[in-house]
């Protein structure tokens, strides 16, 4: 893996992640999957379901699925295992999915506004490479058919890999794989949202593509902290925001607080002793602030090629 980019400013990191394109075209697919961490020391690319103590998948899917149906409208309910998955994921179950957008913006969002960023970073990952690794094939996996059911809860046990045949040709699924999944959550659509799926394997994506010196599928871009607020008012005026990513009433209602200066007071009783809460609080509802005039436009986004994909189910 390369030394990871520091970036100062939005133009340096649009260019960046053009420039990782733009190699990964000439080799490749030029497929980008990009995820933001706040913290990249304490955040690896490992899922939930590995890095909470005491889970049993299976098990929560089972209730999740018997029991969220009364919870949702018609129209809301999902047609397939893996959309009672993704929305698994989304409503807080651990999983072994990790998130990932297409949307370089919709990456940097998420690093710069997580409750840690003190070291946010943005992480770059070809996911056809990802899947030649795992499962020597550079396909675009669209989950819902007989291959991609292998890394469903039901199938998969930390430690204990499944092996199955396909086509005639046997495979693992002890390997982490890249998933395109159908787009019918509201969030998953606002955060062009793709997935990658840990297999029984719970090596970090990270520590299993980086010291492959034959792999140069994922790059690390870091971004200065000093300049978070420049960046989130440039995402702000993209509209790049927390009601357009999340599409609820409350976010809603934060980005309309953040557009009139709207803050939360604290009561005078309470300011000599939580300062720092107040301060928290201020700052999540208030509209990113511009610094002078130091900050530059915003560079378009490169054009992504058309490119032929192989996909399979």
């Amino acid at each position: 893996m390369k030394k990871p980019k520091l970036v100062k400013s939005m133009a340096d990191y649009i260019a960046f992640v053009g420039s990782i394109r733009s190699e990964w075209l000439q080799n490749r697919t030029g497929s980008v999957w990009l995820r933001g961490v706040g913290n990249r020391e304490k955040h690896k690319l490992v899922p939930s379901a590995y890095w909470h103590e005491n889970v049993d998948e299976a098990l929560l899917w089972t209730e999740f699925v018997w029991k969220a149906p009364s919870l949702l409208s018609l129209q809301q309910q999902p047609s397939s295992d893996w959309e009672w998955y993704s929305l698994m994921r989304h409503h807080g179950l651990p999983t072994r999915l990790l998130d990932w957008s297409e949307n370089p913006l919709v990456a940097l969002y998420f690093a710069i506004n997580a409750s840690d960023s003190k070291l946010p970073s943005v992480w770059l990952l070809d996911p056809t490479e990802l899947n030649w690794k795992s499962v020597e094939d550079r396909a675009i996996i669209y989950p819902g058919g007989e291959f991609s059911e292998n890394w469903l809860p039901k199938k998969v046990t930390k430690g204990a890999p499944w092996t199955f045949k396909s086509e005639g040709k046997s495979y693992s699924n002890e390997r982490t794989i890249a998933v395109e999944p159908r787009r019918t959550n509201p969030r998953v659509i606002a955060q062009s949202g793709v997935f990658t799926v840990h297999g029984s394997d719970s090596t970090p994506i990270d520590s299993y593509l980086e010291h492959d010196s034959r792999s140069s599928a994922i790059y690390r871009i870091d971004i200065d902290p000093r300049v978070i607020d420049d960046l989130n008012a440039e995402l702000f005026s993209l509209n790049i925001r927390k009601g357009t990513l999340f599409r609820d009433l409350d976010s809603l209602v934060a980005d309309i607080k953040s557009s009139f200066n709207v803050t939360t007071p604290v009561p005078k009783d309470e300011v000599q002793d939580n300062s720092s809460v107040a301060a928290r609080s201020n700052a999540g509802d208030r509209k990113p602030t511009r610094k002078g005039n130091n900050v530059k436009k915003a560079t378009r986004l490169p054009t992504k090629k058309a490119v032929k994909k192989r996909i399979r189910h």
